[in-house]
């Protein structure tokens, strides 16, 4: 109809006409396009919002999964640490049962997951665009980096490790009545007289102390940097309602 009247118009040398009939159909083009922009926007950002509120659930999992695990080598660090006096030879003294299971725990190392299923998706699929929220992207790519970090700090830490428990078993052993799945302070069974006085052990647990405490600083930032990322999440989900 418009490519009609145009043609019509035009062979009529009418060139109001001609400009009106152009302005119609430039105009009915920009807003089609305006019209699937829009569109486009809104379904991404139901998309969005889908992947964020999964990527929340996934976030709160994970740092319930982590937490216990981390206190649990917070408390081997702290009981590693109360013991030290008595194995450097500055407190005659013997070990308590929980400083001794901290010595036997203290190379029995692993890096608690830090993978969130979620953000390799977006990653793998170029769909971290998605994310419009500034400091929500600020907070992955922190994230992403801290974890980054902490898998290349524990590589080292265990691939340098010793193991003190099967290396030195006339200073800790295990109990004989220890079973498999026991995690208590009646494993471990050791003799601060002969640590005290063997200087290649007392060397050896200062340089595990060492790496743990690299370990143990490495899971912190990381679970440190997921807490920011719910949060993150928490203020870019609260927008998106």
């Amino acid at each position: 109809m418009i490519l009609h009247r145009l043609s019509v118009a035009i062979r009529r040398q009418d060139w109001f006409t001609v400009l009106i009939e152009i302005m119609i159909v430039v105009i009915g083009v920009v807003l089609a396009l305006q019209v699937q922009q829009w569109a486009q926007a809104h379904e991404e950002r139901k998309t969005e919002a889908a992947y964020l509120s999964r990527l929340y659930d996934e976030v709160l999992r994970l740092e319930a999964t982590r937490a216990p695990l981390i206190q649990f080598r917070e408390n081997v660090f702290a009981g590693a640490m109360s013991a030290a006096p008595a194995i450097l030879g500055l407190e005659e003294r013997t070990l308590t049962k929980e400083e001794c299971f901290a010595i036997g725990y203290s190379s029995i190392l692993s890096n608690p997951t830090s993978d969130l299923a979620i953000l390799n998706e977006l990653q793998t699929t170029g769909r971290l665009y998605l994310v419009q929220d500034e400091k929500l992207k600020s907070s992955i790519r922190s994230y992403l980096l801290q974890a980054a970090r902490a898998r290349d700090i524990n590589e080292a830490v265990f691939r340098n490790a010793t193991l003190l428990v099967p290396y030195y078993p006339e200073l800790v052993r295990i109990s004989e009545s220890a079973k498999p799945d026991m995690i208590n302070s009646d494993v471990f069974i050791c003799d601060a007289n002969k640590m005290r006085s063997h200087l290649e052990f007392r060397s050896r647990f200062q340089y595990t102390m060492g790496g743990y405490y690299q370990h143990l600083n490495a899971i912190r930032s990381v679970q440190s940097s997921l807490k920011d990322l719910r949060l993150a999440l928490e203020d870019a989900l609260g927008k998106l309602e």
